[in-house]
């Protein structure tokens, strides 16, 4: 039986996840996890973004802001159809982006983070409508998505000035490969070589077990889809990153040390005493709640929390990584789910442990 998974080792990734590194590297340094202690990051990273960052002018910095926040996760909404591309080389793929429409930009951006409500369709031709109605776009902008002020506010400028904005982004990803990235392209591309045949080794000796132990840290019954994608990356080091292709295909983007959060203790990195800080936290014990009426999608437990994505996606991070909730995908869309038994096992486990 052949496999359902494809490996995929372009560079185009790197471009992007460095610029996310860059914009968010001290909430990627996993001081908000409190596994500082446990995991310290690669320190040629770190000595490369302090480095990067120094060189980049102020204007570049701004606009990387806008483009790689965090909170919106705009820039990265395009990484998913590149598995299908089949273009290896960064200016070809600068080449396609001029062909494409902006407002097939601005269908990606929109569905970034958790997207709209599973009931708010959303669609090329709807994105169309909303670019000629800017009043109706601001509506749906402000209603119907979970972002801070901030990010809706650049959202409805793309909405507004959607040329603009695919001009400026292409700009930003054109300057950024030719003035910084292609500088440490050798060592880059050296880094991912071994990366990549570290993994390929491990998944020769343990076959395709070996990814669906690694993914089902973040979701229910990973590899289940009829083709999975699988890009290991350097600069995204400790996470993850999952998301549907538009032919239904499932994509997967690991952070070379992603495995390491959960390989030091069967119930998590920190097992007891991590498990009970998961739990001391008001929002976190919130969700719980919310999930053990029924399982809900991202957006659902931001808008009965009247919380940001961003905010959400930090404690049900957490919650995950304690084997607390589980994500499992509907329809493209990721929803949480409280195991209830699973759940009640770990915490009288963890309370056997201290006593």
């Amino acid at each position: 039986m052949s496999n359902n998974y494809i490996l995929d080792r372009s560079i185009i990734y790197e471009v992007f996840l460095s610029l996310f590194r860059l914009n968010n590297n001290k909430t990627i340094n996993l001081e908000d996890l409190e596994l500082e202690k446990e995991i310290k990051l690669d320190k040629e990273i770190v000595n490369w973004t302090a480095e990067t960052l120094e060189k980049i002018p102020e204007n570049k910095k701004e606009t990387i802001t806008k483009y790689f926040n965090e909170e919106s996760y705009f820039g990265l909404c395009l990484i998913s159809e590149i598995p299908v591309l089949e273009i290896d080389k960064m200016e070809d793929y600068l080449s396609y982006l001029r062909e494409k429409e902006a407002s097939d930009f601005l269908y990606r951006f929109t569905q970034s983070g958790y997207g709209p409500a599973p009931s708010e369709k959303i669609d090329l031709a709807k994105v169309k409508s909303l670019i000629k109605n800017e009043k109706q776009a601001a509506k749906f902008v402000n209603e119907k998505l979970n972002f801070s002020s901030a990010q809706k506010w650049n959202l409805l400028q793309f909405y507004f000035e959607p040329e603009a904005m695919k001009n400026e982004f292409i700009e930003l990803l054109e300057w950024y490969y030719k003035n910084i990235f292609s500088s440490d392209l050798e060592w880059i591309k050296n880094k991912l070589e071994k990366i990549n045949d570290n993994y390929q080794e491990n998944i020769k000796r343990y076959g395709k077990k070996y990814l669906e132990n690694i993914l089902s840290k973040l979701i229910d019954n990973p590899l289940s889809g009829e083709q999975n994608h699988i890009a290991f990356s350097y600069f995204y080091e400790t996470r993850i990153l999952n998301s549907s292709l538009e032919n239904g295909d499932s994509f997967y983007l690991i952070g070379f040390r992603f495995p390491e959060i959960f390989a030091a203790d069967e119930e998590g990195l920190l097992g007891s005493l991590e498990i009970f800080k998961a739990l001391a936290d008001e929002t976190r014990l919130n969700i719980i709640a919310l999930l053990a009426e029924k399982t809900m999608y991202g957006n659902e437990l931001a808008e009965k929390l009247n919380l940001s994505n961003a905010t959400i996606s930090h404690h049900v991070s957490k919650l995950i990584m304690n084997n607390i909730i589980q994500a499992q995908k509907k329809e493209n869309k990721l929803y949480f789910k409280l195991n209830k038994n699973k759940f009640k096992t770990a915490v009288l486990k963890a309370v056997n442990n201290l006593i």
